[in-house]
């Protein structure tokens, strides 16, 4: 395993399935490494995180990172999700980001449904990375652009499929039964020896996040 890039449509399980990948090969995950809230500026140093240490060019010309051997990259196919200095779209930068990688993997849900209530939630109550139980969300006229940004979010994901002739992988085929997630995740990955412990520190829909409503 040397260099693998994730991109996603987020609330799809990119997170858990990154993990799996750098926990398997034992390599390096760089997680969100263009999420502004994340990962630009370390609150305790002052210091950027990740960008400085790649060798990060002033103008962001298409060459500006050099991607490190034996890493994992897991990105959101969103467009503040990308450098913001690079003259393009969204999907041009992923075009040629995806260049500097061996394998890429590109992720969502089939129920469209989920993924927008997931998202949804995550605004209102925060429920990014803790177990919740689902409450109802609300939709108004300050958060109604989401609509448009959640269905753009999927056409590019189809734009990038074909420019990139890459198979979407999704959420339902993944985190799922054992021998069916298997499957998945040797069509992603190839063979893994224990994928058992794979499957249940992972995959097990029993890790679902939602718990049943209250």
């Amino acid at each position: 395993m040397t260099k693998t890039l994730i991109i996603a449509t987020g609330r799809c399980g990119s997170t858990s399935l990154a993990h799996a990948i750098k926990n398997t090969y034992d390599i390096k995950l760089y997680n969100e490494p263009f999420n502004n809230d994340l990962n630009y500026t370390n609150p305790t140093t002052g210091k950027r995180e990740y960008l400085e240490e790649l060798g990060l060019n002033s103008d962001f010309t298409k060459d500006w990172i050099n991607v490190p051997l034996n890493t994992v990259w897991k990105c959101l196919l969103i467009d503040n999700h990308y450098p913001s200095e690079f003259q393009g779209e969204v999907v041009e930068f992923f075009t040629e980001f995806s260049k500097k990688f061996e394998k890429t993997i590109l992720l969502t849900r089939r129920n469209h449904g989920e993924r927008f209530y997931s998202n949804m939630h995550g605004m209102e109550y925060k429920s990014w990375d803790v177990p919740y139980h689902p409450k109802d969300i609300t939709i108004n006229e300050n958060n109604l652009y989401m609509v448009n940004k959640f269905i753009e979010q999927n056409k590019n994901l189809e734009i990038l499929s074909d420019v990139l002739n890459e198979e979407i992988y999704y959420y339902e085929d993944l985190f799922t039964d054992k021998e069916s997630s298997q499957t998945t995740w040797n069509k992603m990955m190839g063979k893994t020896n224990d994928f058992d412990s794979v499957w249940l520190k992972w995959f097990n829909p029993r890790l679902r996040l939602r718990r049943p409503r209250r």
